[in-house]
């Protein structure tokens, strides 16, 4: 053995006898041992403001229709005209699995409409989409308190669920993002914790009650033979906790505020897998 592998050799063992002899304190070791990178392993969609969100029994599609002096962000950015993908997590195969965690009143701004009611072609009319797999859990995170007429026409206070986090497990961090890609970049938070969040919103800081009809009519475009109407709205508030998301506890207007928030459309006829 060569005179400097003697010495590495003694200088090891020594250290380690100090340690079990309590002459070294044990984080002496330990700061040298090389760290765990911790990956994420769920991410949570934030989805807030005026989108149109169509699940179907295999994705859903995020839709932000075209609404004058809205702006469009994705992590924070701008982004350009698109039909984006999300890759790296897993959904479920089955709507009806999701696990919903909404107050009361949120029904009415929830839809159910076959393939044939939805008007598809305003898609193609939209600033962009989404595509998601099915979530496992859906969050209302904020809302606001709206005067509404509902769909039978009676007049009533509700709570609006202005976003939701949809929730994933994922399957492959180190590829997660979006196609196109965009300013979102989730692997440079890799080893920082096991949660990341994507934010997608849509908003404009006007909230008169002509720009909100104008936002609202956009998305009622969808469901064409919905009556609900929407009269009056209250400020925001934070709503719920989410692990790994740590949003302000309420949002003041802001750029990107639109008030009003996603509603969600259920494809009745499209929601059961084939073969069950």
């Amino acid at each position: 053995m060569s005179i400097k592998r003697l010495a590495i050799t003694i200088a090891l063992f020594t250290l380690l006898a100090g340690v079990t002899l309590g002459m070294f304190p044990s984080h002496v070791v330990q700061a040298a041992a090389p760290s765990v990178a911790t990956k994420p392993t769920t991410l949570n969609v934030i989805v807030a403001g005026g989108f149109v969100c169509l699940f179907d029994h295999q994705q859903v599609r995020v839709i932000a229709p075209r609404v004058e002096h809205h702006l469009y962000k994705i992590a924070g950015e701008d982004i350009k005209p698109a039909t984006y993908y999300l890759h790296g997590v897993t959904g479920l195969d089955d709507a009806s699995q999701i696990t919903y965690e909404l107050p009361p009143g949120a029904e009415h701004f929830q839809f159910s409409a076959s393939s044939q009611d939805v008007a598809w072609g305003r898609e193609k009319e939209a600033y962009f989409s989404l595509v998601l797999p099915l979530p496992k859990r859906i969050v209302a995170l904020h809302t606001r308190r709206a005067e509404i007429v509902d769909a039978l026409g009676n007049k009533r206070t509700v709570t609006m669920p202005t976003s939701y986090a949809f929730v994933y497990d994922v399957t492959d961090a180190e590829h997660m993002g979006l196609t196109p890609s965009t300013e979102w970049k989730p692997q440079s938070s890799l080893g920082q914790s096991e949660y990341t969040n994507l934010v997608v919103g849509t908003g404009t800081r006007d909230d008169s009650q002509e720009h909100v009809q104008s936002a609202w009519s956009q998305l009622m475009s969808y469901v064409p033979g919905s009556k609900v109407q929407i009269l009056d709205i209250s400020r925001e508030e934070r709503v719920a906790d989410l692990r790994g998301y740590p949003g302000p506890t309420a949002r003041g207007p802001q750029p990107g505020d639109c008030f009003i928030g996603p509603i969600l459309i259920k494809i009745i006829d499209l929601l059961t897998p084939k073969g069950k």
